[in-house]
């Protein structure tokens, strides 16, 4: 086949799983543990508490499991399983643009289970579609869009995680052993049906913040990416050059331009799988760099939660924005975005993240709603320099660092956070990723020895031969 959509899907039909380097593998095992765990604890939330309640009044062929669920249709596990990642916004952030792991994995984990796949079959599937739902998102524009005139970006109304399909819809295929031509069909369907780029709309609503966070979910992108593939190796037939042309899908999605490069340059070769981030907090990823700078603070001066006046944070401009300057906190999605939210209740409870956090015993807490009143937020004095760097380099255009101030017992005492825990040199380990497992798991149905079991597959995983058995354990009858 021919183009940019022939040559992904060649690439997608023929890389195997001594393709990837060691240290990949090893990456996408990590990925999934934190995803099964983020999908446990996603129960705590009030969203998931809908989307399994429609998900068994929906029925359906009991093909694949839903994370501490039970077994329903492959189409219905992997929307179920894809909200349940993103339930408590503590879902991996990257490669290559904020969220991609809630949108790919769950095609793959529900094809493999529903296909007897082994476990090297599931951890090929996922490192394509991990690094094919990032390489794409990049492709095509982010929330900020270059522009000539300082401060040489503007957001843009044309934004959405929604690219991350093609990952999806790559891995499912990958698991379903197609051929490059059904691929491309798959690629086609998939990337002719996404959801509009709704997400900038989604951040200048004014709270309380809907369920459906970012305009783009994780459900149904993750549900479109599976069906894509089994349509496409029934015979159905879309769009085969989707991305191909003056016409392709950067066009459909509104993107000014099309970074050609971002998909195909070292392509197999250089996975940006290895760039995914873990997530230490439940909250949106822009408010982490404030979090450790609060706790360290305290925990250096010696300062008590009673003892604080202010809270000054300098970040992003992201911040201000009025999906995330929500001060009155009715739900779990609140807690995720509320920045003063988020910085108020560190005192309290930072140093024991958890699916808590999202619950009304943490966010109707006295003390926590008068520590709301203290919090005061503004744009860091860099911020138009530090997003430019970003948007040259080809890097999401976010700005991660902060400045904190605390004021307490009448003296100011101030830091800079230059990356948040899990960014860069800032390793969020093997043993913080296992911790968060374990904490994720205590909120679920799941008795302790199935917890404990599922770990120990997933460490394993390249040995199993039926991956079947292991995501059935995520489940309940």
């Amino acid at each position: 086949m021919r183009g940019d959509t022939g040559q992904l899907a060649k690439f997608i039909s023929e890389v195997r799983y001594s393709d990837l380097p060691i240290e990949v593998s090893q990456k996408v095992k990590n990925i999934l543990f934190d995803s099964i765990g983020c999908a446990l604890g996603g129960y705590a939330t009030d969203k998931a508490k809908i989307v399994l309640e429609w998900v068994r009044e929906m029925g359906g062929n009991p093909q694949a499991t839903i994370m501490g669920g039970g077994k329903t249709s492959a189409s219905n596990a992997a929307f179920a399983n894809g909200e349940l990642i993103n339930a408590l916004d503590w879902d991996c952030i990257g490669p290559l643009q904020a969220h991609v792991i809630p949108y790919v994995l769950p095609p793959c984990i529900a094809a493999a289970e529903m296909n007897h796949s082994s476990g090297k079959d599931l951890i090929l599937a996922a490192a394509i579609a991990v690094e094919i739902g990032g390489r794409v998102g990049a492709s095509v524009l982010q929330h900020r869009e270059p522009i000539e005139e300082p401060p040489y970006y503007k957001l843009s109304p044309r934004y959405s995680h929604s690219p991350a399909v093609f990952g999806g819809s790559a891995g499912a295929c990958k698991i379903l052993k197609m051929d490059s031509t059904a691929v491309a069909n798959a690629l086609g369907i998939a990337g002719v049906s996404v959801p509009v780029a709704g997400m900038m709309k989604w951040q200048h609503n004014s709270g309380p913040s809907p369920m459906l966070k970012y305009n783009s979910w994780a459900g149904w992108i993750a549900q479109l990416g599976l069906v894509s593939a089994f349509m496409a190796r029934k015979g159905f037939t879309s769009d085969a050059t989707v991305l191909d042309g003056d016409f392709g899908f950067w066009q459909i999605y509104g993107s000014p331009f099309f970074h050609r490069e971002s998909i195909f340059k070292n392509l197999g070769e250089i996975w940006h799988v290895m760039e995914t981030e873990y997530k230490p907090y439940p909250n949106c990823r822009c408010n982490h760099g404030a979090i450790d700078g609060i706790l360290k603070l305290m925990e250096e001066n010696g300062i008590a939660p009673e003892d604080i006046s202010e809270i000054k944070v300098l970040g992003d401009s992201w911040l201000l924005t009025p999906s995330r300057s929500q001060k009155t906190i009715e739900g779990s999605v609140d807690t995720e975005f509320s920045v003063v939210y988020a910085f108020a209740m560190v005192p309290y409870y930072g140093k024991n993240p958890g699916p808590h956090w999202t619950m009304p015993i943490v966010y109707s807490d006295p003390r926590v709603i008068e520590m709301m009143k203290k919090v005061k937020v503004g744009v860091h004095p860099q911020a138009d320099e530090l997003i430019r760097k970003n948007l040259k380099a080809g890097k999401a255009p976010v700005l991660w660092l902060a400045q904190v101030e605390i004021t307490a017992r009448g003296r100011k005492y101030s830091t800079e956070v230059l990356e948040p825990w899990g960014k860069g040199q800032n390793v969020f380990g093997d043993k913080n990723i296992e911790q968060k497992f374990y904490q994720n798991a205590t909120f679920s149905p799941l008795p302790s020895p199935r917890v404990r079991r599922i770990a120990e597959m997933v460490k394993d995983l390249e040995n199993i031969g039926d991956i079947s058995e292991l995501i059935a354990l995520t489940g309940i009858e």
